[in-house]
């Protein structure tokens, strides 16, 4: 038995070793005295820390400053308007509205006629002046023939209303009798025929006079050559194989009926709701305001070229095709025979 000192010493040392077990940084397992078991310890892992990079605010991005606009150039704008006024001053003859007939041989004139025949048409049916075909398009400058043979047929469309004279005009007579050789006068008599639409007046065209009732009655049918006239040879020297005059005559009747048969319905009809050539032409001959304005348009642009942007803030406006070019040509299904047509079409003309 231990004495009582070293049982209050031994029981005072118990007491403060559990003290260090409970509250201590030492293990205490395997008993009082046991060896403390060593906590490993861990190297502390470097870390890098990402800074994240923010977008830019709107409100953090400079405002541009204003660019003033381009001051316009007074001289450059001068020879612009000074241009312009050339090309309209040029349009307004050849579309008709200025009547001087010595303004046609002004070099500004002349010049656009070459690049504007549907100008020139168009004007020339507004003034019925054959004469102007022949004047701004001679045969080496543009298709003249087509400028004659259209405004022929609407001289008659509008000389000869409620009649088929349209088919066998005065143009077509001359065609024809650079070809053949019938008796003297005998298309003078088929063109008073249909121009009075009485077919009992056919008579006095001999060997023509079925080809005048088919032009009167719109009856393809009937256009035939008879007697002596349908044996001859056709005279033309450049006329190849001499074919029969009569064959040709009846072609040219035929052609001409189911090209222009259309036109039969009257100006006013036709400028409502025929093809886009025949309808601007319509107009023309019945003398409406803006007649030829599409045509005009385009002359215009096509005249001022790039001199818009010349003046500074100004551009060239873009050149658009003539009005009509996507309807029937001259010649073809719907639209009136004429030769040498703008459009390249080659139409139905005398043979």
């Amino acid at each position: 038995m231990l004495p009582c000192t070293t049982k209050s010493s031994f029981h005072a040392l118990k007491v403060a070793l559990v003290a260090v077990c409970l509250f201590g940084t030492t293990a205490c397992s395997g008993g009082w005295f046991a060896s403390p078991t060593p906590t490993p310890t861990t190297q502390p892992t470097s870390t890098r820390t990402m800074t994240p990079t923010l977008a830019p605010r709107a409100s953090d991005t400079p405002t541009p400053a204003p660019t003033a606009p381009p001051t316009p150039d007074a001289a450059a704008t001068a020879t612009v308007s000074a241009r312009r006024a050339a090309c309209e001053g040029a349009v307004a003859v050849l579309s008709g509205r200025e009547k001087d007939s010595a303004a046609l041989d002004r070099a500004e004139v002349l010049a656009m006629a070459v690049q504007a025949p549907d100008l020139v048409m168009c004007g020339a049916v507004v003034t019925d002046d054959p004469a102007r075909c022949t004047r701004l398009m001679p045969e080496d400058r543009g298709p003249g023939g087509a400028c004659r043979a259209l405004v022929s047929i609407f001289h008659e469309l509008r000389t000869y209303p409620g009649r088929n004279s349209f088919l066998i005009t005065e143009d077509d007579g001359r065609e024809l009798a650079q070809v053949s050789a019938p008796p003297a006068g005998v298309w003078d008599a088929v063109r008073k025929a249909v121009r009075s639409g009485d077919a009992r007046e056919c008579a006095a065209a001999g060997d023509l006079a079925s080809i005048c009732r088919a032009f009167i009655e719109l009856d393809a049918k009937r256009c035939r050559v008879e007697g002596k006239l349908a044996d001859l040879r056709v005279v033309a020297p450049k006329t190849e194989g001499k074919p029969k005059l009569g064959t040709l005559i009846e072609d040219f009747c035929k052609e001409n009926i189911k090209t222009r048969a259309f036109l039969a319905k009257g100006l006013a009809d036709v400028a409502e709701s025929g093809p886009p050539r025949e309808r601007e032409l319509a107009r023309a001959a019945l003398g409406r305001a803006g007649a030829c304005g599409a045509h005009a348009e385009n002359a215009v642009q096509v005249c001022m070229g790039g001199a818009a942007v010349a003046a500074a803030g100004t551009t060239a406006a873009p050149v658009k095709p003539a009005a009509g070019a996507g309807g029937p040509a001259p010649g073809a299904a719907g639209g009136p025979a004429a030769p040498g047509s703008a459009t390249g079409t080659t139409p139905s003309r005398a043979p």
